[in-house]
């Protein structure tokens, strides 16, 4: 390629270009002034080499100023070895000119004026502009028979009619890449999730970890006939965890799903895109692309029941379990946050410091906040809540005789442990509130997920776009490989299952409750972006649980409403399943329930 160089400017500009070589040198590879608004050629036609067979990346930066630039510098006549320390200053001539004289000098730039009288010139009078410039492999394209890449860790599978190329690039963290990518980059990295290489890379070139398809044809195909991939992903699946493949992309303002993976016998994992995401591409004289990251998401599958109280001292909530005892002995008002089917109690207590300090019911502050976190998808809730009421009897100190009352805050299934807790183990004699949000009260429809693969596609986009959703998406992945053992919770929930039935037979036994119902249609009205971004999931085929009528995503408002009457007050609020903590509209609601 060649590289040219425009001066739009009414005056002469002096640019200098440097090339950063594999040894880590500093080359000059051109240096002259441009007259005003002319073209010249920084470089003539050149070949960059492809070493590695899967990517490379070279960085030419280049300088622009108003007055003459000295590339001596920069330029580094020495090779530098990784982890080597110069002096500058002091270890280089320049022009005759000693570096110890140089440091000394009141301004570098007196040095190189061609008398010794000029005035000094303005060192903030330039600007420099780094131009990447990636070579990417191309491997035979997608086509009728099976493509194998980087030593067989990938595999495309043959497709009859969809076409396309194929690379592997690397994509870096950090805020300043110039790829999009390195957004979900930098959240596997600060999410600590681990983001699959495919390979290790060279001296000179990170490891590639995403996959590009470039030129994409007959892509309508895959609604029938998936394009399927085989990522030698090495998921693990045993009694303390499962691990499963999430497929990303992202759209400029979105993370977005790429298909749905399921683990394979060998652990590896199959992915299967009947849908590509709308993505732009900035390369010229080329059709649609897509690029795509492979994360590795754990569920851990202990037996996990976990009493905590919060502490708020720090910048940021901490759930701590020494001296509980202690804590809830002093305390007169307590809170006690309980998750659902999906995340843990972490988004609850950031939301509950709201509550701590400020005038609760009847005048009192809340002083405490305790959380409760359970295994939620192998354990069955009639088990999950004798362990509730066991963990604040014995290790609380919370039972009939102590004095305590409690007001339960309970997201999705942990409204159904709450309800069990108090119908039949005695909770009415310690909890005096009840608030619900988003409960399936009369079971919930999300138990078509692992039957319908589309309806995943709209609870993980919402999920990878959350704060916390990357663990939560280890959840709705982990109930997709279809175990009837991570499937035994989901069961209870089923809208037509015995749980819900029996459950619904009894009542609260004088519990006050709230009830907050969201409604995803709303939610959607009042924030546009959002809402274009469910309109794209739906357009990829997501399909919704119940249709038109008023839902949440997850639980359908009849069914989140379908508590005996008396003293139940229902609330309706404009959020979807996700986001009852943190989005304003129902935040907002919810605090008014504790200021009463």
């Amino acid at each position: 390629f060649k590289l040219e160089i425009r001066n739009n400017a009414g005056k002469p500009r002096h640019c200098a270009l440097f090339f950063g070589s594999s040894n880590y040198r500093l080359i000059k590879a051109y240096n002259d002034e441009i007259p005003a608004n002319s073209t010249v050629n920084a470089l003539p036609p050149a070949n960059f080499q492809l070493n590695n067979g899967q990517a490379e990346t070279s960085i030419l930066k280049l300088i622009v100023s108003n007055k003459p630039i000295h590339p001596e510098l920069l330029e580094q006549q020495n090779t530098f070895k990784l982890g080597e320390t110069l002096s500058f200053w002091k270890n280089r001539d320049l022009l005759g000119v000693r570096g110890e004289q140089l440091a000394g000098t009141r301004s570098g730039i007196d040095i190189f004026s061609e008398n010794d009288e000029a005035p000094q010139g303005d060192l903030h009078d330039w600007y420099s502009v780094n131009l990447k410039v990636q070579c990417v492999g191309q491997a035979p394209g997608v086509g009728a028979k099976v493509i194998s890449l980087a030593n067989n860790f990938i595999k495309i599978l043959a497709h009859p009619t969809f076409r396309s190329g194929v690379g592997l690039v690397p994509v870096h963290s950090g805020s300043r890449s110039v790829e999009p990518m390195a957004v979900v980059n930098e959240l596997a990295r600060l999410s600590g999730v681990e983001m699959l290489q495919f390979g290790s890379g060279t001296r000179d070139t990170a490891p590639a970890n995403m996959l590009e398809l470039t030129d994409l044809q007959n892509e309508a195909s895959l609604a029938d006939n998936p394009l399927q991939l085989e990522i030698a992903a090495n998921l693990r699946n045993t009694d303390e965890l499962e691990e499963s493949l999430l497929s990303l992309t992202f759209d400029g303002e979105h993370l977005v799903p790429v298909g749905i993976a399921e683990r394979m016998d060998n652990g590896n994992a199959l992915v299967s895109i009947s849908h590509l995401p709308e993505t732009e591409d900035h390369r010229r004289s080329l059709g649609k692309a897509l690029k795509m990251v492979f994360l590795k998401l754990v569920l851990r599958k202990d037996k996990v029941q976990y009493l905590r109280w919060v502490d708020y001292s720090g910048s940021k909530p901490e759930r701590r379990s020494e001296g509980l005892m202690e804590k809830v002995g002093k305390a007169k008002n307590i809170v006690l946050l309980i998750h659902g089917i999906i995340g843990d109690t972490e988004g609850m207590a950031v939301f509950a410091q709201q509550l701590v300090n400020k005038k609760g019911e009847k005048g009192k502050p809340f002083d405490l906040v305790l959380t409760f976190d359970y295994e939620n998808l192998n354990t069955p809730i009639e088990t999950t809540a004798s362990k509730l009421e066991e963990l604040l009897r014995l290790e609380a100190g919370i039972s009939a005789e102590s004095g305590k009352q409690i007001t339960i805050v309970a997201h999705s299934m942990g409204g159904l442990v709450s309800r069990y807790f108090i119908q039949n183990l005695g909770g009415e004699q310690v909890v005096k509130h009840l608030v619900l949000a988003g409960t399936p009260n009369g079971g919930s429809a999300i138990s078509k997920i692992t039957t319908y693969r589309d309806y995943a596609i709209p609870v993980l986009t919402l999920l990878v776009n959350l704060p916390w959703g990357l663990a939560a998406a280890a959840t709705v992945l982990g109930v997709l490989q279809k175990s009837k053992a991570v499937t035994h919770t989901l069961a209870q929930m089923g809208e037509d299952s015995d749980f819900i039935k029996n459950l619904n037979k009894g009542d609260l036994r004088g519990v006050r409750c709230h009830v907050l119902a969201g409604h995803l249609d709303k939610f959607l009205t009042n924030n546009a972006d959002k809402k274009k971004l469910m309109d794209w999931v739906f357009g990829l085929g997501g399909k919704l649980f119940y249709g038109d009528a008023p839902n949440d995503l997850a639980v359908s408002v009849d069914s989140i409403k379908l508590l005996p009457q008396g003293k139940v007050i229902l609330i309706d609020v404009d959020c979807h399943h996700l986001c009852y903590f943190d989005e304003p509209a129902s935040v907002s609601p919810l605090v008014e329930i504790f200021m009463e």
